[in-house]
């Protein structure tokens, strides 16, 4: 035998090993492969057992759904791939959600200082010209937080930039146990910033009621950020941890089709659109009024530019959807 012909036996087999392998990681029978690929569950059986090849479209595809390169499919070892985490991408994903969610809780910590600060400031009557220093304290907290998300994220485009395609590595033992803890990691931080206004709401009456100064209730708002700091850095962490998990999304992110770049290209653009458009109508309205008070009154124009990008991104995405069908 020749070695051209021992190379494309070597192959036959790793696609067959690998092709078996990777459709029981998925949980995929046989026909609901073939139904994917819209191939017959026959193709599906020669290919496994080497008897025949996929097409070179067809193997693109099954690259596609099983998120593994073609040379992996091919030549390499898919089960041995799922063990190892060549890139360090599972250490590089648990920085990157510690050091955001630091820095959403940096921002509302630095909230809760600037009123723990005029509580302070109001008790004792100090003079106001102190103010300053409750505001510095703030921006240094924010300071801090934009450094972590810079620096942070610029590491995790680099990183993304380096590694545009990762083999899957985790076992679905280890996927599921997150998935059973992540429900508490969202159920649990909601019902605290629940409990937090509920806290808010009743105790700010009873202060009122009492006639207790505002320095209480600055005190009490502050206690209440500290919460909505605490459960909005859980949230942020146990939401990057669930899409690190979803390597496929990652490989489909940083390696895009044509199709996906189109879409994304178009929703930033209409995006941008409405809130520049949202941006005109805030400066254009309060300038026409001119009312000091005009420029906090028309806050409601973001929120509306926030809605309708929400919407528009629904749509843009239904719109593709349908024509992938």
């Amino acid at each position: 035998m020749d070695e051209t012909a021992m190379a494309n036996q070597n192959m036959g087999g790793a696609l067959a090993r690998n092709l078996q392998f990777l459709r029981k990681q998925k949980d995929l029978s046989q026909e609901a492969l073939a139904e994917q690929l819209g191939v017959s569950r026959q193709s599906i059986s020669k290919w496994e057992s080497g008897a025949a090849w996929p097409e070179m479209n067809t193997l693109l595809t099954l690259c596609e759904v099983f998120g593994v390169s073609l040379d992996t499919l091919l030549r390499g070892s898919a089960e041995r791939s799922f063990a190892a985490d060549t890139a360090g991408y599972d250490a590089h994903m648990n920085a990157f959600a510690r050091a955001i969610a630091l820095g959403i809780a940096l921002v509302l910590g630095g909230a809760a200082f600037l009123m723990a600060f005029e509580g302070l400031r109001l008790y004792f009557v100090w003079d106001s010209s102190l103010e300053g220093l409750g505001v510095g304290g703030f921006l240094l907290f924010v300071l801090l937080a934009a450094v972590l998300f810079i620096v942070h994220g610029i590491q995790h485009a680099d990183f993304c930039k380096k590694h545009p395609r990762l083999e899957p590595f985790y076992t679905p033992a280890q996927i599921e146990r997150y998935n059973q803890k992540f429900v508490w990691l969202i159920a649990g931080p909601v019902a605290l910033i629940l409990a937090g206004v509920v806290l808010l709401v009743v105790v700010g009456s009873l202060f009122e009621s009492r006639g207790l100064g505002l320095s209480y209730l600055c005190w009490l708002v502050a206690l209440f950020l500290l919460i909505v700091g605490g459960c909005a850095a859980v949230l942020a962490w146990a939401g990057i941890q669930k899409s690190k998990y979803d390597l496929e999304a990652y490989n489909r992110e940083n390696s895009p089709t044509p199709a996906e770049k189109k879409k994304e290209a178009l929703t930033g653009a209409v995006c941008g659109s409405i809130m520049l458009l949202a941006t005109a109508l805030y400066v254009g309205l309060a300038a026409i009024d001119g009312s000091p008070y005009a420029w906090r009154q028309l806050w409601w124009l973001f929120a509306v530019g926030g809605i309708a990008c929400g919407a528009a991104v629904l749509v843009i995405d239904a719109f593709f959807q349908n024509r992938r069908k």
